[in-house]
C-alpha cells in the first residue's frame, strides 16, 4: 500500500490495506493500514467499493519494504513496515501446498547493517533468509526480524535451530507464522 501510495496509485493502495485489513486483522500493521484506508477515504469517497487487487504487484520504492521477499546475500535491505521485496532482502516465502507455520529466527534488528549481516551468515551456510519487518505503537523503531525456512512441525523447526545456533555460535529461536 505504501509502495501504491508513492506511485500515487491510490486506487491500488486503497486495495492493498484493505487486502491486509481482510486477511490479516490481528497484524501490527492493521491500525497503520485503517488510518491510511481512512485518510484515502477522505480524498477519494468513492473508493469504499474498491475491492482488493487479486495480484497487487507494486514496482519497487526505494527506501520502503513492502513484504517478506527472498533474500541474497548481496541484498542491502531497505526500510518500512510489514509480513519485508526486489531490491531489499525481505520476500515472500514460496508458495506451499500446505501451509508451513514454523520458521527459524536468527534475530531481531533495528539497524539494517546487521540485518544484512544477518542474512549474508544464513546465506554462507546455504540457507535463504527472508525479512519480515514490524512496527509497534510503543517503540519509534522498525524492528526485522531475520528468518528462514518454512517447517510443518515444531519438532522439525526445532532441529534445524539447534542445527543453526551451532553452526552460528549464538541461540537462535523457533517461531510460528501468525501473518507476522
Amino acid at each position: 500500500g505504501q509502495t501504491f501510495e508513492k506511485e500515487k496509485k491510490d486506487r491500488q493502495a486503497y486495495a492493498s490495506y484493505r487486502t491486509l485489513l481482510d486477511r490479516y486483522p490481528n497484524a501490527l500493521e492493521a491500525k497503520d493500514a485503517q488510518d491510511r484506508l481512512t485518510a484515502l477515504s477522505k480524498v477519494h469517497p468513492d473508493y469504499e467499493s474498491v475491492s482488493a487487487p487479486e495480484n497487487p504487484t507494486p514496482s519497487p520504492t526505494p527506501g520502503l519494504t513492502p513484504a517478506p521477499t527472498p533474500v541474497t546475500a548481496a541484498a542491502e535491505p531497505t526500510a518500512a513496515p510489514t509480513p519485508v521485496p526486489a531490491e531489499s532482502p525481505e520476500a515472500e516465502a514460496p508458495p506451499q501446498a500446505q501451509p508451513k507455520p514454523f520458521h527459524v529466527q536468527v534475530g531481531v534488528f533495528t539497524q539494517k547493517a546487521y540485518v544484512a549481516k544477518a542474512v549474508k551468515s544464513l546465506a554462507k551456510l546455504g540457507d535463504k533468509a527472508f525479512v519480515v519487518s514490524a512496527k509497534s505503537d510503543s517503540s519509534p523503531y522498525t524492528y526485522y526480524k531475520v528468518r528462514s525456512g518454512q517447517y510443518a512441525t515444531r519438532v522439525e523447526a526445532e532441529k534445524e535451530a539447534k542445527k543453526l545456533s551451532r553452526l552460528l555460535k549464538q541461540q537462535v529461536i523457533v517461531v510460528e507464522d501468525q501473518g507476522n
